[in-house]
């Protein structure tokens, strides 16, 4: 399994955001905290995605992904 640090590492933006669970630490236990902030962030996200032209985020979705392929490659070598 990998964790967050080691995904961190990587060359390739994998990782779009970092939700806090709450304050123990784990969504299980603080899960209206947990949602609370997913939803902030989801809000954050839509808003800044709706005001993007769909041909901006067409293109930083393809380049991310074609960066992705390349890093699997890479790693298959």
């Amino acid at each position: 399994m990998v964790n967050l640090r080691e995904m961190m590492r990587l060359r390739v933006p994998i990782i779009a955001a970092v939700i806090d669970e709450g304050g123990s630490g784990s969504a299980h236990c603080e899960y209206y905290t947990a949602a609370a902030n997913l939803g902030v962030a989801l809000r954050q996200n839509l808003e800044r995605v709706t005001n993007t032209p769909v041909e901006e985020l067409l293109k930083k979705h393809y380049k991310k992904f074609r960066a992705l392929e390349n890093f699997a490659e890479a790693e298959s070598d």
